[in-house]
């Protein structure tokens, strides 16, 4: 049984679960894993720090500039995002939000 406290947690786990791309024929399942422990790792984050997570996939990325990259995401202001908010990953600050 899981605990009352980590039930949200569970569930959105195996929704993300669930929404994970089927791994080509033949291929390992690493792909899955990799995704299922950047997931557990932001959630945790998420959690321990009060902040709401807004699942979001590059979808385009721009040219490189300097030592800049930008990329373009498949979230926006309907979905609580604005200029200047921070971009996260499982190992920690990865951008910001520029428009």
């Amino acid at each position: 049984m899981v605990p009352e406290q980590t039930r949200p947690a569970a569930r959105r786990r195996a929704a993300a679960v669930g929404e994970l791309p089927a791994a080509p024929a033949g291929r390992d399942d690493d792909l899955d894993r990799n995704r299922l422990a950047e997931y557990d790792a932001l959630t945790a984050a998420a959690e321990q720090s009060g902040l709401t997570l807004v699942p979001a996939r590059v979808v385009a990325v721009g040219p490189a500039q300097s030592f800049s990259r930008t990329v373009t995401i498949d979230a926006g202001s309907r979905a609580g995002l604005r200029p200047d908010l921070t971009v996260l990953n499982g190992d920690g600050l990865v951008g910001r939000v520029i428009r």
